[in-house]
């Protein structure tokens, strides 16, 4: 049959009672006991938000231990400058005319 939807697609009765309910799983049968994408991306970006954590608590270690006569703002101060710089990527990561980010984003 031309132009009628697959029997995987059709909404179904929810356990809400609401046909369209966001909840439903519209996969194909074959495919419903995969994990969904966007579960998938969601747990990548959230190893990759607690790595970024876990490097920025690691190297305020390494100012402690390096400069044990600093102050927390001190120490602060030296973090927020080891985040902005960018070895390697001082005219940023691609390619074309640099741009300075405080006069394009104020």
């Amino acid at each position: 049959m031309a132009g009628s939807k697959p029997a995987y697609a059709t909404p179904k009765q929810s356990r809400c009672g609401h046909a369209a309910c966001p909840q439903q799983d519209v996969r194909p049968p074959y495919n419903r006991d995969m994990p969904s994408p966007t579960s998938v991306a969601g747990g990548a970006l959230r190893v990759a938000f607690d790595l970024a954590e876990a490097g920025i608590a690691l190297m305020r270690q390494n100012l402690r231990r390096r400069f044990p006569e600093a102050s927390e703002d001190d120490i602060d101060q030296r973090l927020r400058a080891w985040v902005q710089h960018r070895p390697g990527a001082e005219q940023g990561d691609a390619a074309g005319r640099p741009v300075d980010p405080r006069s394009r984003f104020g």
